[in-house]
């Protein structure tokens, strides 16, 4: 019987080399993969940021009788109005100053809790807003139709949150413009509070 050379190695407990050479591919082929995900893991790390607080302050209450929105000067509600523009800087933020050498390679933020606070600069008998709006220019908007002074408002709070401080952290700046109308008395001031929670940059250190 002949016994072909390919049989013969199997035979005699070898293989052919072309078998050990693909062996050896897979193998390095693997390692590259491997190396290539650890490094791209190495360069992508997530840094915990403290509690973070916006505030927007000197925002007038003007006479109601003045606002260009209303029907009549003898509204029902009688409530005062205010409109203010206002431009947050990132580097204003004195809890973010620990993470500012990451700034340029910031890919996204995550934020777990958020909330908005609004009370009057002085001693005042003012206790609501109605129809406040909160506007990140170019970013996102909030809304509430009507809001208790004094109260910590976060329902819906997230989505507005998350994508004003993710335009902050890339652009270092966002104009906020806010209205609404109060109770509270004209010429006196309101000061509004963004807070924000459990924050997580999202960094690649390779940029």
């Amino acid at each position: 019987m002949r016994i072909l050379k390919s049989e013969s190695l199997r035979l005699n407990g070898k293989r052919p080399l072309v078998y050990f050479a693909g062996r050896v591919v897979l193998v390095v082929g693997l390692l590259f993969y491997s190396c290539g995900d650890a490094i791209d893991d190495a360069t992508k790390i997530d840094v915990p940021v403290s509690d973070v607080a916006v505030e927007l302050d000197d925002i007038l209450v003007e006479d109601g009788k003045k606002s260009l929105n209303r029907k009549s000067d003898d509204d029902e509600d009688g409530l005062n109005y205010f409109e203010a523009n206002q431009t947050i800087y990132l580097d204003s933020i004195g809890s973010l100053a620990d993470v500012m050498k990451y700034q340029s390679q910031i890919t996204d933020v995550t934020v777990e809790e958020a909330s908005i606070c609004i009370v009057a600069a002085d001693d005042e008998n003012g206790t609501l807003i109605k129809d406040f709006v909160l506007k990140a220019v170019g970013v996102a908007d909030l809304s509430i139709p009507q809001y208790n002074l004094g109260e910590n408002f976060s329902e819906e709070m997230l989505p507005f949150a998350t994508s004003f401080m993710l335009k902050l952290l890339l652009t270092k700046s966002v104009e906020i413009k806010v209205s609404g109308e109060t109770d509270v008395s004209s010429g006196k001031a309101l000061k509004v509070k963004i807070t924000l929670g459990e924050m997580t940059l999202k960094v690649d250190l390779s940029k």
